[in-house]
């Protein structure tokens, strides 16, 4: 019903963002729903009409819950109101169980996911302790670590030469651990590196994996709204 109420006020609504010339008011899966508007102004007449169309099903929004954010270059405070509340305003959010930011960083949700890696690394400690063979540690390290990497929105991410170094400086932090180099032992990520004996690096697979996810929003015919924005 919910949803039905959103569509009914806003899903024609000329106001909203463009991208790539597509017109979006509106992001919504399962539970969670945004609201994008290009000014304040804007935004609390599409919530004020949303609200409205809310009492008539009888239906509240959860004020607590709802919160605003002023995405750009620049600050600034939002006063954006549901009836005498005014709804808190926040620099970041998880949203579908990614960290976004008022100042659309990627940065931090790369860090993020590193430090959930490296939380799973340390819960499978006894298992790469283990006298078990090198390539049985590769397969935990890329099946039950580096997958945490993988399974979470990876080709989004935009690969700036300082994400790129976070990526490689977490890889080689794991293979060090995984091959008890001590910090005392003077031994070049190279060298590491070719005691690993990989085929292909960390940030290697999860720039593929965004290549792989363009090409498939490429070949795409069925005129998706991600086809519409990135590729108009």
């Amino acid at each position: 019903m919910y949803y039905l109420v959103i569509a009914l006020c806003i899903i024609s609504e000329k106001s909203g963002i463009l991208i790539n010339s597509v017109n979006t008011n509106n992001i919504r899966y399962a539970d969670g729903t945004v609201i994008l508007a290009e000014s304040e102004k804007q935004l609390q007449a599409m919530l004020d009409r949303i609200v409205d169309k809310c009492k008539k099903y009888g239906i509240e929004i959860n004020v607590k819950k709802t919160k605003t954010m002023h995405i750009g270059r620049d600050t600034k405070t939002l006063t954006i109101t549901v009836g005498n509340a005014v709804l808190e305003q926040v620099s970041k959010y998880s949203y579908l169980g990614h960290m976004i930011t008022e100042d659309v960083a990627i940065l931090n949700e790369v860090q993020i996911w590193i430090e959930k890696t490296r939380q799973k690394f340390w819960e499978n400690k006894e298992q790469l302790r283990r006298t078990v063979g090198l390539n049985t540690k590769k397969r935990i390290l890329a099946c039950y670590i580096f997958s945490i990497v993988f399974n979470y929105g990876c080709e989004a991410w935009t690969y700036s030469k300082t994400v790129q170094k976070k990526i490689q400086t977490f890889e080689m932090w794991c293979y060090r651990r995984l091959f008890k180099v001590p910090r005392t032992e003077k031994k070049t990520n190279k060298g590491i590196i070719q005691m690993a004996d990989v085929d292909e690096r960390l940030l290697q697979q999860l720039m593929e994996r965004k290549l792989r996810y363009a090409g498939h929003i490429m070949r795409d015919s069925s005129g998706s709204l991600l086809q519409e924005y990135n590729y108009p």
